[in-house]
């Protein structure tokens, strides 16, 4: 593999030869690893460059420090140290091995090592286990990372149990890279992963998190992997559990709960975290909201309010560290799933009126998802339908023409009400304003001042 291949971006492949060329006049190794690698072996550009080098902790620093190249060292415990070469960020980590996990994370005893093959034996999977040697442009692989890469296959290096042992996470990182590259595991890696649930319960909510927003982000199905590791997914989201083979019994649907969940999320096509995220939630209320009518067909009256109060919990309790806007347009997404939009410019201002311009595309992403996956044996039922097009069409005339959406939109104000009309101060003022903006949508009045203040007059 030429250089060039596995560091396409000419500015990053300058700065690593800096890197390169500063190390090795001290008389030490120093070879990009782990995704990097993994990622021009798979053909796909790598945004990171991770290095290992047989420097100690000690002597990185004084090598980066005599190559005049600026660095910081927040994992200098670890063995890491962070190059800044031209404002551009490089881990750097001395070989080690890794011992004594006590707390399914971090290792007990750090042992810096002098051969490549040992830091890379320390690694969790095969695929993650290659170095390249810059100056041979050959890739170090003594795990047959490349073989597996090809092959479609997960596999840890060495012990499976073992490396799910040090690390609970690596779990859900194996489903990660299974759905990215559609791989397999080989067959004592997908049983060790099933025997090792419980290191789940010692792996941080943000750094679920963080695996959860990498997996929904990255454009590839998933309910392969979830569906046959649904164990795994339902200990990271136990609310889900209730979903699996929970029987629909409607003529209007083929998947049970969770398999709807997950084709769902599938069908979505973006790549935003939030919309994929409130696929993944949006009927996990059906379960609870079941009923069925006498000829024996289930019935999920107002699941979508019950699933948008459950998602709010997993939200807070099986994830942490979610933005406050992603968490509330989750929530929203959730809840309002199952509307349906006519194409009227009445119809479409209520609901920007109610939500926003900008949600009514991730709406649109998950209603189409969600009406993709039902089946209509004629005509679907006209309250579900929504011509998505038109609205969207209608959406963009709306926003083109600048039309009244909010309070702030509107031609007066409370300022003007009491000025106008001699009101005074309080919630009769927020109570006007919300009925004019009502007229103003509706279209019984147009946002211009004096028809709104003529309105008013009369609401007193």
């Amino acid at each position: 593999m030429k250089k060039e291949e596995l560091i396409p971006d000419v500015r990053s492949r300058e700065d690593i030869d800096r890197l390169y060329q500063v190390f090795t006049a001290s008389g030490y190794q120093l070879y990009p690893v782990g995704g990097c690698v993994r990622d021009a072996v798979a053909g796909t550009a790598s945004h990171d460059y991770d290095m290992c080098t047989n420097a100690v902790p000690a002597r990185v620093i004084q090598i980066l420090q005599d190559g005049q190249i600026p660095f910081h060292a927040p994992g200098i415990d670890f063995g890491t140290v962070i190059a800044d070469v031209r404002g551009n960020s490089y881990e750097i980590t001395s070989f080690r091995s890794e011992r004594e996990y006590t707390d399914g994370r971090h290792p007990g005893k750090i042992v810096f090592e002098k051969e490549i093959n040992k830091d890379l034996s320390r690694r969790d999977f095969t695929i993650n286990a290659m170095a390249y040697d810059l100056q041979s442009e050959t890739v170090i692989d003594p795990f047959n990372g490349i073989s597996d890469l090809q092959n479609g296959i997960i596999k840890c290096v060495g012990d499976p149990f073992e490396r799910f042992q040090e690390d609970g996470l690596r779990i859900v990182r194996a489903l990660r890279f299974a759905i990215r590259y559609g791989a397999d595991f080989d067959g004592k890696t997908a049983g060790a992963i099933h025997e090792n649930l419980g290191m789940l319960q010692n792996v941080s909510k943000e750094r679920i998190l963080m695996e959860f927003r990498k997996i929904l982000s990255m454009d590839k199905p998933v309910s392969r992997v979830f569906v046959e590791y649904a164990d795994v997914i339902t200990c990271l989201i136990p609310e889900l559990k209730s979903c699996v083979h929970f029987e629909q019994n409607n003529k209007y649907h083929k998947h049970d709960v969770y398999e709807h969940l997950l084709a769902v999320t599938d069908l979505c096509q973006t790549t935003k975290f939030e919309i994929k995220m409130a696929a993944l939630l949006h009927d996990i209320g059906k379960p609870d909201s079941y009923t069925e009518d006498e000829d024996g067909h289930g019935h999920f009256y107002g699941h979508p309010a019950v699933s948008a109060e459950i998602a709010k919990g997993v939200l807070k309790t099986d994830f942490k560290g979610l933005k406050t806007e992603e968490y509330d347009r989750i929530v929203a997404l959730v809840k309002t799933h199952d509307k349906s939009i006519s194409s009227s410019r009445k119809s479409v201002k209520r609901f920007i009126a109610a939500h926003g311009a900008d949600f009514l595309d991730d709406w649109a992403v998950l209603k189409k998802a969600d009406f993709d996956d039902h089946i209509f044996p004629s005509e679907p039922p006209k309250n579900w339908f929504t011509d998505i097009p038109d609205v969207l069409k209608i959406r963009d005339e709306l926003v083109a023409e600048e039309e009244c959406f909010s309070l702030k939109d509107l031609a007066v104000n409370g300022k003007d009400l009491m000025k106008e009309l001699g009101l005074k101060p309080g919630k009769k003022i927020g109570a006007i304003l919300q009925q004019m903006l009502e007229a103003v949508i509706n279209e019984t009045v147009t946002n211009n001042r004096d028809e709104l203040l003529s309105l008013a007059q009369k609401l007193i």
